[in-house]
């Protein structure tokens, strides 16, 4: 199989992981809180570049995902043997209130949609995409447990 076909084994592994509860940011579940400061700013999509470590809205607050996703697209490459110089672009983009059909025959009926697409581009120009489609709350520490695995000094 060629390396640039697995590509979209990466490509499902980060927006999988992306949207894991495990994802934590602060202690509490990454989408949460970024479905949080898009409703404060009144933002409907936010975009990481995780070759360039750029956040769309521009906005360093949330520079430590996409610099955590960053490294793990170098780790899942890396344990492919694919040369990273393959890549032309590596975008996750989420939008969020974006409901489609596909939500309907989601199992918990709690928050709003919201769907998530991530995009790699190789230097063929050949597009490898992962589309998720969810629903979240936004961050509510009043409602949440923090996750036991932040680091608390």
């Amino acid at each position: 199989m060629s390396k640039h076909k697995e590509l979209i084994d990466v490509i499902r592994g980060i927006t999988s992981s992306f949207n894991s509860r495990n994802n934590d940011f602060q202690g509490y579940w990454a989408l949460g809180i970024l479905y949080q400061f898009a409703k404060t700013n009144h933002i409907f999509s936010l975009k990481f570049d995780l070759l360039n470590q750029v956040v769309k809205p521009d906005t360093a607050y949330f520079q430590p995902i996409v610099s955590k996703y960053n490294s793990k697209l170098y780790r899942l490459l890396n344990a492919k043997d694919i040369n990273s110089q393959c890549l032309k672009s590596a975008i996750i983009t989420i939008d969020f209130d974006h409901y489609t059909k596909h939500h309907d025959h989601i199992k918990y009926p709690v928050g709003a949609p919201y769907v998530m697409i991530g995009e790699l581009i190789d230097n063929r120009g050949k597009i490898f995409k992962s589309t998720i489609y969810g629903k979240c709350q936004p961050h509510d520490p009043t409602k949440e447990q923090q996750s036991s695995r932040i680091n608390k000094h």
